[in-house]
């Protein structure tokens, strides 16, 4: 893939809050044009904490949360959700938001009711994310995700064209470094670096009290930490993030590659 190598990083990235011991992992949807290569993003990060899918109802996550050590779903479309009869609909995001909130599922299928840390990363067209987005607000999911919109330049749809001509669109493809396996690390982050998140924070928050988004930006410092196997998080890990700040800002414009 051709000029998306900030979005895998990224993505990459909050992957690995997924391994930080004691917390929650980041929820992220990506928002950007059909056919931007969205699904293809997120198969790219199946590791074993995380599981790529193409459909969500309460079967599905019922199903998910019998493996142990699975904390991350990778759903291809958010639409996927919102298909289905408005009963299924109704109780498969209510199941979300405790899941991804709380870390509880009540599993209406055996009766279980399930502790874990669990995150989503999944993807939407701008037009789509807009008219669900009042079902997402209603529900208080919008603040359980981090938003990352993108879009194309012309002259990197030229590129992509040409490498699609020319069969060469896979063949430089960088390796990612996805979790091995399923061991916690646990990261510390220093008075100074906690203080630069809160800040960054402020700049990208979506609602007006900001906590959900101040603990996001906080796991995404140290999950670059988690990521090259460090315990304390840097200065340099808190700029890796705070570089994608103009992807995340609610009310900013939409970041071209």
């Amino acid at each position: 893939m051709i000029g998306v190598d900030p979005i895998l990083d990224f993505l990459n990235i909050v992957l690995w809050t997924g391994v930080l011991e004691g917390e929650m992992p980041v929820s992220v949807i990506i928002v950007a044009d059909s056919s931007s290569g969205k699904s293809e993003l997120l198969k790219r990060m199946e590791s074993p904490i995380s599981i790529f899918i193409t459909d969500m109802t309460t079967r599905d996550l019922s199903n998910i949360m019998a493996d142990a050590k699975k904390r991350i779903i990778l759903l291809s479309d958010m639409q996927a959700i919102f298909s289905h009869k408005a009963t299924v609909v109704g109780t498969t995001t209510q199941a979300l938001r405790n899941l991804l909130e709380e870390g509880i599922f009540n599993d209406p299928f055996s009766g279980a009711k399930i502790n874990r840390r669990f995150a989503m990363i999944s993807a939407i067209p701008p037009q789509e994310f807009n008219r669900i987005n009042k079902i997402f607000v209603s529900g208080g999911l919008n603040t359980r995700f981090l938003v990352f919109r993108f879009e194309y330049k012309k002259a990197t749809l030229i590129k992509i064209h040409d490498a699609i001509e020319r069969g060469e669109e896979h063949k430089k493809e960088k390796p990612i470094r996805n979790p091995e396996d399923s061991d916690y690390i646990k990261v510390v982050l220093p008075k100074k670096i906690a203080h630069a998140c809160r800040h960054l924070a402020a700049q990208i928050k979506q609602e007006d009290i900001g906590f959900r988004v101040h603990h996001q930006v906080r796991r995404l410092v140290m999950a670059v930490a988690a990521r090259d196997r460090r315990k304390v998080a840097t200065e340099k890990d808190f700029r890796v993030i705070a570089a994608y700040a103009d992807f995340l800002a609610a009310d900013g414009e939409v970041m071209s590659l």
